[in-house]
């Protein structure tokens, strides 16, 4: 299957392991892509799938939450370095309160938007824990490749917050 996904190392790397062929086309393409079936799937988050309306060229969906998408809060070294410690503790405190937010907002929408996206036609499926678990095994060396890469630390983080 061709599948679409962010043109992101770790994703195209874990499609092929499961044996699609992964593609990392523009996002402003795969309407269409989808439409023409040049492109057979796509990967995006729920919220991404019904706002951009991809329901209607796509009738299959499977949730099988194989990816945690952190949304990143950056700010420049200098301005960070120019603030007062009170200061930088106050904005700590603020961006993990608004990450604890984000988190559920999207971990509460996702029933709503799962049932509306099967109003609208779409055949869903939400594999059993073994088949999620076999999934897991088969995308090891991958997170196995990034371990190495990035010392284990941050591999580990995402795979605490994901459980």
């Amino acid at each position: 299957m061709k599948i679409r996904v962010p043109g992101i190392r770790m994703y195209i790397d874990i499609f092929k392991l499961l044996g699609a062929d992964p593609s990392s086309m523009n996002f402003g393409e795969l309407f269409t892509a989808l439409a023409q079936k040049t492109m057979d799937g796509q990967e995006n988050p729920l919220s991404v799938i019904i706002s951009s309306r991809l329901y209607e060229v796509q009738r299959y969906l499977t949730v099988w939450n194989y990816s945690f998408d952190p949304v990143i809060l950056c700010i420049n070294r200098r301005l960070w370095n120019s603030l007062d410690p009170q200061t930088q503790q106050l904005f700590t405190e603020c961006a993990r309160e608004a990450m604890k937010y984000e988190r559920g907002i999207v971990a509460d929408g996702e029933p709503t938007i799962l049932d509306s996206l099967r109003a609208k036609g779409m055949e869903i499926d939400v594999p059993t824990a073994e088949a999620i678990r076999s999934f897991r095994e088969m995308v090891e060396p991958v997170y196995a490749d990034y371990d190495r890469e990035t010392g284990g630390e941050l591999v580990g983080r995402f795979r605490e917050a994901a459980e």
